[in-house]
């Protein structure tokens, strides 16, 4: 969820509730609304375990979160240290496909000058526009040789 605030559990909550097509990650007006048909009293955030048993009661409405948080392990996600180069080393694992497509898409950016932040509403800060001029694709397949 794009949010400024701790109320990640809260957003993603209404959001499933309410799923939508449309640019689901956004906190909007509608999405406050509905999340007035709960019942946050007392809840404290970022929520801990805790808060989630509260939150349940409070609702009727059941997470989850323990079937999943119980029988899996924690990860340990480690990432490359700053500067640090990878590189694909498993080539065992590489699968043959039957067609490749490459493709390439050019465009120009174009300045936006004239975006104005709203604070009371989830926003992008949108600066500049891609105009697209032009595209190439090039299909490699064993099938075709």
């Amino acid at each position: 969820m794009q949010n400024n605030d701790e109320e990640c559990f809260k957003w993603s909550v209404v959001r499933g509730l309410n799923p939508t097509d449309s640019k689901p990650e956004r906190i909007t007006k509608l999405l406050k609304e509905q999340a007035k048909t709960l019942n946050f009293n007392d809840i404290e955030f970022p929520i801990d375990l805790k808060g989630i048993d509260k939150f349940e009661k409070q609702n009727n409405i059941f997470i989850n979160h323990k079937y999943y948080c119980n029988n899996n392990d924690p990860d340990n996600i480690v990432m490359p240290e700053k500067g640090a180069s990878i590189q694909f080393k498993n080539y065992q694992r590489e699968m043959k496909v039957p067609f490749v497509v490459y493709a390439d898409f050019e465009s120009i950016l174009k300045p936006i000058h004239t975006c104005e932040p709203n604070p009371e509403e989830s926003f992008t800060n949108i600066y500049q526009k891609h105009i697209p001029i032009g595209f190439c694709y090039y299909i490699k397949s064993d099938f075709m040789e």
